[in-house]
């Protein structure tokens, strides 16, 4: 689906304004060899201010990472990549693990804080991808939609979303 697919980069000095930050984790509950990788993804949302009413806002895509690695490991990743690009929440995917993401996200949270990493804690969210949020089928869809649009921009460090978008079944 992504194989045909140019994607627009754009370095991060050049971003237009943004009217909002987040970033989201697809977490796995184990970092052993068989584990699946886990993502963090953290977007910017153009702001709104200066563009003309019959034009979409665009979403600039200013991180992503994948890997194994611990569950905390991987939310201190997170929280440092949030600190980094200003966002306002983290939130997890919790299909697997449900409310442990919770707990462990507030411990991590508060260790990193009382130890100066971190200079805030964003907003917890969490979300199971179920039929109300789309298969993963329809959710490719509307995300390739919008890359053709050009509603999606990545930005200089974006090379682990691109790699997986193209390893993405069906490209």
């Amino acid at each position: 689906v992504f194989g045909e697919i140019e994607f627009e980069v754009l370095p991060l000095a050049d971003l237009p304004p943004l009217e909002r930050v987040v970033c989201w984790l697809d977490p796995a509950v184990s970092s052993s060899k068989r584990s699946h990788n886990q993502a963090i993804s953290i977007d910017g949302l153009e702001d709104r201010d200066g563009l003309p009413k019959d034009e979409s806002q665009r979403i600039f895509r200013l991180f992503s990472w994948e890997g194994v690695e611990s569950p905390t490991q991987v939310i201190r990743r997170a929280l440092r990549a949030c600190m980094r690009f200003g966002a306002v929440s983290i939130g997890f995917e919790t299909n697997m693990g449900g409310d442990l993401w919770q707990t462990t996200y507030d411990t991590v949270a508060t260790e990193m804080l009382d130890a100066d990493e971190i200079d805030r804690k964003p907003t917890f969210r969490s979300e199971r991808a179920t039929a109300t949020t789309g298969g993963k089928e329809e959710r490719t869809d509307q995300m390739y939609d919008e890359y053709m649009r050009g509603l999606i921009i990545h930005t200089e460090g974006s090379d682990a979303l691109e790699s997986a978008l193209r390893r993405f079944p069906g490209t």
